[in-house]
């Protein structure tokens, strides 16, 4: 029995003296597998399986503390981790979405567990129109807003505004990158680039979570590129990008961009310098890229160099003034709210025909929101539903009613201005309106106000609603229009003039000897001398003078200040001599564009402001307007300063005959006027007495000029006829 027990011992013992030991080694559990798939809903409520996004996988212990696994995930939605046994709480994030809610997984040996389908939620701010697009017909010469309703359906708080765009423009596809690489063609030369990285430690983006990463600061041999293809249409276009530059020990490398094979910029490690691994800003003017479809490429070669890029845009500035467009709204919209956004037309500088623009938020997101616009223009003889009607003003001199131009007619619905149009040439106005009812106001600064009105529109159906306004000028009577008169030397002759006011405005009238008007030299006054003879000076700014067809009055040359879109401040200047006495200043002026509220156009002479224009005030569209300032012995017979001066954003002012006429104060001893200076009130009239004194004249004709002129300018003229006589002297006759 002993010996049985000791035969396993001695086995041990002759193995280990016949040196056949045998090593005890501890054993390890495998590891465990969880695996699942991924489905997204964006912020918007389009279903995303399988996105194609990067996400990253979150595992716990339990703790609060998560390990992140970026970039897990497949091309297809799938993902598989492989984790020590244990118990472990997983989450899955990507960016635009939130994370998903954490799941309980335990972990055994060599068991894969399935999460099945893990679904992400949208984390943006998504907005939902309506309508969804807007399709509008209005006649040429009216200004017209319609609302948009704009509610925030994302989870998020929305604090961005909305803005037009051209409808031609191009915009990138996935500019920042936060949607991995859709929208991007990866074209990589084997090894490939480093592609996007989202969520990297050490790799941070410039903005959001996600970069595109060229080349390696630790190897050699990397290429690749990405590309897209993009609508270059006509006019100026604009790259802009941030980008970094990193560089390992001897490291060589290019970054480039092109554009349809052209060239547009090139970086090397040699840039980088202090700047080495900071973003920096890059814009690229792309002037010299003829429209249509182009590649856009990105590529670079590396040996040992790191370059980042991130947040691409392209913008495009049109060669016609894209101004038909305006949208307002306010600038935050909170998660699940509506607000009213407004959309603004103006055809006042557009010919009939059809336009097309489109409506997006200020800041883009992964998914494109957009609101596409319609705008067809007719002739105003050819629209059939809203207001129209006439405008005049009564003449109190002439006896009849007159187109009253450039009137402001506009259409409110409750506290909203809906529609807008100006009296044309002829009278008239038009206002293209769905039904409802209206308040009509007219705005007409130079004549008597008028009531507002509540006009129903009905459908397919124009109201008509008709003007005839007062004119807040004088009307100057005067008896006798004319004095003749013979006179012998040595002699006087007293005569009265009646004067009185017919019109419609009270104000001082200004009685002065004059002789004949006389056109004072204003140099190059309609801009059209070559610039051999240009006699206007220009220190500042953008203003310059512009020939080319149909631009200017004469032969197609004018004063041009400001540009859309520009930032400008400068001005135009001559010296002028005047004598003495009254004259006219005279120009033509038009506003092509429309304004901002902070533009303002503004005439000096000398250093005083005598007129402005600002953004109330500033007409769009309304062609060439005469403006006539009257001035009284202003200069006292000195030279003066003439200054056009503009300053502001987004508007364009052209200036064109400039003319001044001069009613110079002549001396004529031989007329007295016992009253200069008369007040007159409507209705209202007034003796003065003229007197003629011929001593010291030698027998002849005489001729001057009397000019009745209030504050607006209005004259009238009596002439003056003296006939001096010679004396005869009869012999006398003695009786």
């Amino acid at each position: 029995m002993r010996a049985k027990l000791l035969q396993p011992v001695l086995l041990i013992l002759i193995l280990a003296v016949c040196g056949l030991s045998s090593e005890v080694r501890p054993v390890y559990a495998a590891n465990g597998t969880v695996i699942g798939n991924v489905n997204g809903t964006t912020s918007c409520g389009v279903n995303e399986p399988n996105p194609n996004f990067i996400y990253t996988l979150y595992s716990s212990d339990g703790g609060a503390t998560y390990t992140q696994y970026p970039g897990f995930g497949k091309s297809d939605g799938t993902f598989s981790l492989s984790l020590a046994p244990g118990a472990y709480l997983i989450k899955v994030g990507a960016v635009n979405y939130a994370n998903s809610a954490p799941q309980a997984v335990t972990i055994e040996d060599s068991v894969t567990k399935d999460l099945g389908t893990v679904e992400l939620a949208g984390n943006q701010y998504c907005y939902q129109f309506t309508p969804a697009g807007v399709d509008i017909t209005l006649p040429a010469g009216q200004l017209y807003e319609q609302s948009l309703s704009v509610k925030n359906i994302g989870p998020v708080d929305m604090g961005v505004g909305l803005v037009e765009h051209d409808a031609e423009a191009q915009y990138l596809k996935n500019p920042s990158f936060e949607s991995n690489i859709p929208g991007w063609t990866d074209k990589p030369v084997p090894p490939a680039i480093r592609d996007i990285y989202c969520n990297m430690p050490g790799l941070p983006a410039r903005t959001d979570a996600c970069l595109v990463v060229f080349g390696d600061t630790l190897n050699t041999g990397r290429s690749g590129s990405i590309e897209q293809s993009v609508l270059v249409p006509m006019g100026t276009g604009v790259l802009d990008f941030w980008y970094q530059i990193n560089t390992g020990a001897g490291g060589t490398g290019t970054l480039t961009i092109s554009v349809g094979g052209d060239m547009l910029w090139r970086a090397d490690e040699t840039q980088a310098g202090a700047n080495s691994g900071v973003w920096q800003h890059a814009t690229v003017l792309m002037d010299k890229i003829l429209p249509g479809e182009k590649l856009l490429k990105i590529a670079s070669t590396s040996d040992k160099v790191e370059f980042h890029l991130d947040d691409v845009e392209m913008r495009y500035y049109p060669n016609y003034d894209f101004n038909w467009l305006a949208v307002t709204m306010p600038s935050r919209v909170p998660s699940g709210t509506t607000v009213q956004a407004t959309l603004k037309f103006n055809t006042s500088t557009l010919s009939p025909g059809v336009y097309k623009a489109w409506v997006a938020p200020a800041a883009r997101t992964a998914i494109d929101q957009i609101v596409p616009v319609n705008l067809t223009v007719t002739d105003p003889s050819q629209i059939t539903q809203g207001i129209r009607g006439t405008a005049k003003y009564l003449d109190a001199c002439l006896g009849q009613n007159l187109p009253a131009m450039n009137t402001r007619i506009q259409a409110w619905s409750g506290a909203n201005m809906t529609a807008e149009a100006y009296v044309n040439s002829a009278g008239n106005y038009n206002l293209a309106l769905p039904a409802g009812t209206y308040t009509l106001k007219a705005d007409a600064p130079d004549y008597t106000p008028y009531a507002d009105l509540t006009v129903t529109v009905s459908n397919g159906a124009f109201t008509t609603q008709n003007y005839v306004f007062e004119k807040q000028d004088p009307c100057f009577t005067v008896t006798p229009q004319a004095l003749t008169e013979s006179m012998l030397a040595n002699t006087q002759w007293q005569r009265t003039l009646t004067v009185g006011d017919t019109g419609n405005s009270s104000g001082f009238t200004e009685w002065l000897e004059l002789g004949l008007p006389v056109p004072q030299p204003v140099m190059n006054p309609g801009l059209e001398l070559d610039d051999a003879s240009w006699f206007w000076s220009n220190t500042l700014g953008q203003s310059y003078r512009v020939c080319q067809a149909g631009f200017g009055l004469e032969s197609n040359c004018a004063l041009s200040f400001g540009r859309p879109g520009v930032q400008d401040s400068g001005y135009q200047l001559q010296k002028v001599s005047i004598p003495a006495g009254i004259f006219d200043l005279r120009f033509k002026y038009r506003v092509s564009n429309c304004v901002s509220p902070s533009s303002r156009l503004t005439l000096f002479i000398n250093a005083t402001q005598v007129w402005e224009m600002d953004g109330s005030s500033l007409r769009c569209g309304q062609g060439w307007q005469e403006q006539t300032l009257v001035k009284n012995s202003y200069s006292f017979g000195q030279q003066i300063e003439l200054i056009f001066w503009y300053s502001g954003t987004d508007s364009q002012v052209d200036i064109d005959n400039v003319t001044i006429t001069a009613y110079p104060e002549l001396d004529h001893p031989w007329i007295t006027i016992a009253d200069k200076l008369v007040s007159l009130g409507k209705g209202e009239s007034v003796n003065t007495r003229v007197q003629l004194d011929t001593t010291d004249l030698a027998p002849d004709q005489y001729q001057a000029f009397l000019s009745l002129r209030d504050r607006s300018g209005t004259t009238s003229i009596v002439a003056l006829n003296l006939r001096v006589k010679h004396v005869t002297y009869l012999p006398a006759v003695r009786r």
